[in-house]
């Protein structure tokens, strides 16, 4: 079967003389045997080379003996003399890294292939993670900064994949939450795609051009990269944010050419591309094809998450019944102040449908909320329960939709508004009101400074 992606072979790349590699015995002992029966003394040899590096230096290349790395460059001038073709050169090298590097790799991926994994390791850079320079030194590395140990190790899977068994050392990151990789595996993801390591900065950062041309396997790897290090994702869908609003619609672009629709917003200091329930299910499904073809594609546990939205989406709701989720809620914040969090994990309820019931409790004086640490801690004023009414079956969402067509059938709102009537945050009303319009019930017939301004469709 013919390779569908690109090849960069390792004596291509136009640093070679910085790489230093070690190569199969046997291959090693044909392509000597071959140089001696040419050329008969080493002198010879070394003249034929033009090489900066001492006769004595080279002269201890060309012993079987020698256990040090070998330069490439050189090696590829020798397989030449000798009229060895370097595919085949390639094909032995065993392990490679710079001439003082101290991360190897070793039964390296030659030549390399570049495959959606490839790609997902440049947006890894670009989402959390930087090119830099150590203190007096020239070389570049490339640095991912994740604080999450199973992204982390997830990563080191993706570029082992790429370019095969990465030693290092010692596991440094495990305490720095940084993975170095070796110089070499670094220039080879810059040099491919003609970046410069200022291209990584925050403010700066763009997804190469030539990405919006490729397939959909890659576009969804780049969607999944940033997913997995800046996204979020809760009942009201996906939502990534960065600081960099050019690297933001660049993505937009990416959602837009795979056949997602997304909207983008400011947040604060943040702009948002956010990702409707509705593409979520189609996001799921395509990762999941994706993922029986690439393993390191793994979005770790916000595959769970996603999972959770597809459910949800797809299962009819039964309704517990009036006042029962009221009840549990108290029971459960009566052992313990819970977390919105906590209570929707251990209910089964979206957050949203949380916030509702404590909405309500509070205007009863029965709960209370806190904010520690950016979460909303529910505590207990009073133990009141409610009486407990069965109901029949319903669908989610629903209910706040018929809310928002009775308001707009009366006057005419902008989303604010309809947020502080309705008591439901704008970024989940949005939601409603995008789905709404998309049912051709409300159209948008103005604004009011930055807000839309909304009115039933007639």
């Amino acid at each position: 079967m013919l390779n569908r992606f690109p090849d960069i072979h390792i004596y291509d790349l136009p640093f070679k003389n910085i790489i230093c590699v070690k190569l199969d015995k046997s291959f090693l002992e044909l392509l000597l045997k071959k140089l001696k029966s040419k050329y008969k003394k080493r002198r010879i040899i070394y003249n034929e080379l033009n090489i900066s590096l001492t006769y004595q230096s080279f002269s201890n290349y060309l012993n079987m003996s020698y256990r040090a790395f070998r330069s490439l460059d050189i090696m590829s001038k020798l397989c030449k003399l000798s009229e060895i073709p370097l595919e085949e050169l390639e094909k032995n090298i065993i392990q490679y890294r710079t001439s003082r590097g101290r991360v190897t790799i070793v039964n390296p991926n030659l030549p390399i292939e570049v495959t959606p994994i490839f790609d997902m390791l440049i947006i890894h850079l670009m989402a959390d993670g930087c090119c830099m320079r150590f203190k007096n030194k020239d070389t570049i590395y490339y640095c991912y900064r994740q604080f999450n140990e199973i992204f982390r190790n997830l990563f080191i899977k993706k570029a082992e994949f790429v370019f095969g068994n990465i030693y290092f050392p010692k596991k440094y990151f495990d305490k720095m939450r940084g993975v170095y990789l070796p110089e070499v595996p670094t220039l080879i993801l810059l040099w491919y795609y003609n970046l410069k390591p200022e291209d990584f900065l925050t403010e700066k950062a763009r997804i190469p051009a030539i990405f919006f041309s490729k397939s959909n396997d890659f576009l969804l790897a780049t969607l999944l990269a940033f997913i997995i290090d800046e996204g979020n994702i809760d009942s009201s869908g996906i939502c990534i944010r960065l600081k960099n609003k050019n690297l933001i619609l660049d993505l937009k672009e990416v959602v837009k050419r795979i056949g997602y629709d997304s909207t983008v917003y400011r947040d604060k200091k943040m702009w948002v591309l956010h990702l409707q329930v509705k593409a979520t299910r189609s996001i799921y499904e395509n990762y999941l094809s994706l993922n029986t073809i690439y393993k390191e594609i793994s979005i770790g546990q916000k595959e769970d998450k996603l999972k959770l939205i597809v459910d949800r989406e797809n299962k009819e709701w039964k309704n517990l019944g009036e006042g029962m989720v009221k009840n549990k809620i108290i029971k459960l914040v009566k052992d313990g102040d819970k977390s919105i969090k906590e209570l929707s994990t251990a209910l089964n309820v979206t957050r949203q449908g949380i916030r509702y019931h404590i909405n309500d409790l509070r205007k009863l004086n029965i709960i209370k909320t806190e904010n520690v640490k950016k979460n909303y801690v529910c505590k207990l004023i009073k133990e009141e329960y409610f009486e407990e009414k069965k109901i029949g079956r319903s669908k989610p969402i629903g209910k706040t939709k018929k809310e928002i067509l009775e308001l707009l059938s009366k006057i005419n709102l902008n989303t604010a508004e309809i947020s502080n009537l309705i008591k439901i945050r704008p970024n989940n009303i949005r939601q409603h009101l995008w789905d709404l319009e998309s049912e051709n019930k409300i159209i948008r017939v103005g604004k009011d400074g930055k807000k839309i301004i909304w009115s039933v469709y007639s």
